[in-house]
């Protein structure tokens, strides 16, 4: 479930937790994820360097903290580099993931790192095929360094993996649109 979905009895748990003084790292890394789905990343970053100080070592706080940063101070080479440290120290600790090599090559991307990005993206697709929100992002930083017959192949890719019976051209848009999603 996300963070959007958490029962208001799991959210007033985990605020009352955090009005005692007992919040753990999970309980900060639970409101941060709600905070993320509601784009408000000030809080968010808020929540994750706290988490983060109480579990130094955990992979999936250190991506969170790394994306949200990013989204919070966009066009910021400092925050850029924290965040790309951040990522590559997460990848360490859990080894080959798809869904933090995403991160990465978002990172990359938004700090104009295209190459980077793309080879994050393609090794991420390497791990799990259906990523089809990576081929998405593969395709957008491909189109950007002039290699549109590649761009082209990822979106092939994602419109094959869609239901065949999507009906109109512009329905089958929307799904492509929703399929890129996951």
């Amino acid at each position: 479930a996300s963070g959007k979905d958490a029962p208001q009895q799991l959210v007033d748990l985990l605020e009352e937790k955090l009005a005692n003084g007992q919040a753990s790292a999970l309980t900060h890394l639970l409101l941060a994820n709600r905070k993320l789905v509601d784009n408000d990343f000030e809080q968010a970053v808020g929540h994750l360097e706290l988490a983060h100080r109480l579990a130094p070592s955990s992979p999936i706080i250190k991506n969170n903290l790394a994306l949200a940063i990013v989204r919070k101070t966009p066009d910021d080479q400092e925050v850029y580099k924290r965040a790309e440290g951040l990522m590559l120290t997460a990848l360490q600790l859990s080894g080959p993931n798809a869904e933090m090599l995403d991160s990465l090559g978002e990172i990359r991307a938004a700090g104009n790192d295209t190459m980077g990005a793309i080879e994050c993206f393609e090794s991420a697709i390497g791990l799990d095929s259906n990523r089809n929100g990576t081929r998405k992002k593969l395709a957008a930083a491909y189109r950007k360094v002039g290699l549109s017959d590649l761009a082209n192949i990822q979106e092939r890719m994602i419109r094959e993996s869609l239901p065949s019976d999507s009906g109109s051209s512009v329905e089958a848009g929307s799904a492509v649109e929703e399929a890129s999603d996951r």
